[in-house]
């Protein structure tokens, strides 16, 4: 959901329908947007100036083998496609896996199970919908790899060009397996009970073409310009840990928080998390970082 002026819009996926809203919650009006092809349907994600939805289209899993780009588009109030901003590379971070019926079950059940192997871009925006920001990997003449990053405006203009030493790497069908196996132990037991290890890294293998793994998965952006990339962690990690990089692509430095803390907002050269005690009271904390340093306030 987002704002348009003083009017919420809520974005309907099933439906492929965009709702708007009074800020008293009366409701407005609805627009049906259109399918892009086959399983692809337009999302919209942020109301931009000017009456403006930055859309970007939604896929499943299935479809996203069979698809290189996705166009990121801009709609009207209306739901027409007005202009595209740019394409961003399309990549698996989950598999579909179906199992058996269990115990007084009729029907399979199907789990979607996060892996880091075949994400090919990232995509964020700052908080006010000024800028677009895309970023994907890249593997120059001198076969040196990098994270090649643009500033986009919401009018399809490319303000802003960087490129960060963050490439990714080739693995091997025992790194998937090890993968595999390390993340195992961590699914909920009725599934372990239909589905072996081994059958979870066929299911890696059979659905990803050229594994490879990059120590950067995530990606936001604050209104100042700071880029934010989360790093990578292992199955076992106890911290979430983000990088900052000013709008010139040189490191800021990095926040770290423990795994349990949940993202709410980015600000400036701070991030802001949320977590709850065991009676479920919420705890909202900054995090900021200077000279390099993590610091948590």
């Amino acid at each position: 959901m987002g704002w348009l002026s003083d009017t919420l819009w809520v974005a309907d996926r099933s439906l492929s329908r965009l709702s708007f809203f009074h800020t008293d919650g009366t409701f407005l009006r609805s627009v049906r947007f259109a399918i892009i092809s086959g399983p692809a349907t337009m999302m919209p994600r942020r109301a931009s100036p000017g009456g403006r939805v930055v859309s970007v289209p939604y896929v499943t899993v299935q479809a996203a083998t069979e698809m290189d780009a996705l166009p990121i588009l801009v709609l009207d109030e209306e739901g027409v496609v007005r202009d595209t901003l740019a394409w961003q590379a399309v990549g698996q971070v989950a598999v579909s896996i179906v199992t058996p019926p269990g115990a007084g079950e009729s029907v399979p059940r199907t789990m979607s199970i996060s892996h880091p192997f075949d994400r090919r871009s990232l995509l964020a925006h700052d908080p006010h919908s000024r800028w677009l920001y895309l970023a994907a990997w890249r593997t120059d003449a001198d076969d040196q790899r990098h994270l090649e990053l643009r500033r986009v405006t919401v009018a399809g203009d490319t303000v802003a060009f960087m490129r960060l030493p963050l490439g990714r790497v080739a693995v091997s069908r025992r790194d998937v397996q090890s993968y595999s196996r390390r993340i195992y132990g961590g699914l909920p037991a009725s599934f372990r009970s239909r589905v072996s290890s081994g059958e979870l890294t066929r299911a890696f293998l059979g659905q990803i073409a050229r594994p490879s793994e990059t120590a950067v998965d995530a990606m936001l952006a604050s209104e100042d310009g700071t880029l934010w990339l989360r790093r990578t962690a292992p199955a076992a990690t106890s911290a979430t840990r983000w990088a900052g990089y000013d709008r010139d692509g040189r490191f800021a430095g990095l926040v770290e928080f423990p795994v349990e803390y949940h993202l709410l907002a980015v600000s400036e050269g701070m991030l802001w998390t949320i977590d709850r005690d065991p009676l479920g009271l919420p705890t909202i904390t900054g995090w900021a970082y200077e000279s390099g340093e993590t610091v948590g306030t």
